[in-house]
C-alpha cells in the first residue's frame, strides 16, 4: 500500500497533484495514463493547457482530481506489481 505525502514527491493535494501529474507525463503519454487510469476525465488536453477550443478558460473539476488521484494509486500499485 503506497502512502502519499510531500515528502515523497507525490502530492495530490489541489495545490500539489498538477505538479505530480506534470512530472509523471515527463515519463508516461498523457493519452495512455488517462485511457487506462482516468477514463472518466474528459477533454483532458484542453484542461491540461488551460483553455477549451473556443479559448475559454478550463480547469479540472474536484471530480476530476479525485479520478486522477485514484487512477495515479491505481497505476502505482500495477507498477510495483509487474516489479516483483
Amino acid at each position: 500500500m503506497f502512502t502519499l505525502r510531500s515528502s515523497s514527491g507525490v502530492w495530490l493535494h489541489d495545490t500539489g497533484y498538477f505538479l505530480l501529474m506534470k512530472e509523471i507525463l515527463k515519463y508516461i503519454s498523457a493519452k495512455h495514463f488517462f485511457a487506462d487510469y482516468a477514463k472518466d476525465v474528459r477533454n483532458f488536453t484542453h484542461k491540461m493547457r488551460g483553455v477549451d477550443g473556443n479559448g475559454k478558460a478550463i480547469d479540472f473539476s474536484d471530480e476530476d482530481k479525485k479520478l486522477i488521484a485514484s487512477g495515479l494509486k491505481e497505476m502505482m500499485k500495477d507498477t510495483v506489481s509487474k516489479l516483483k
